[in-house]
């Protein structure tokens, strides 16, 4: 019952706009002694989509952008987790990640 509860307040709850963190207060990466700047946030804290065949969806990029866009540069590679990924940024510097589903034989 109070997650039923929970969740209709979550839904029926305005977003509130938010400031965004100062930098003192923004997290910090493992390993990084200072903290994230804008860019290794949109690094860190990413999606990533699933696509059939990551060779189909880099001539889809390629076809859909223009050669001086930094996207239509970006190669695929073998990711940690031993998939194909395409990693593309948007214009504010957050990663979308292109993953095939399975791992590379």
């Amino acid at each position: 019952m109070r997650a039923k509860i929970a969740l209709a307040l979550l839904l029926t709850t305005p977003l509130l706009a938010q400031q965004p963190p100062a930098p003192s207060e923004r997290p910090r990466v493992e390993g990084q002694s200072s903290p994230s700047n804008r860019r290794q946030l949109g690094i860190d804290h990413h999606i990533a989509l699933l696509v059939p065949d990551i060779q189909e969806a880099l001539e889809r990029v390629r076809a859909r952008t223009s050669p001086d866009d930094p996207n239509h540069r970006a190669n695929p590679q073998i990711g940690r987790n031993n998939r194909w990924q395409l990693n593309l940024y948007d214009p504010d510097g957050t990663r979308v990640e292109l993953m095939e589903p399975w791992t590379v034989r």
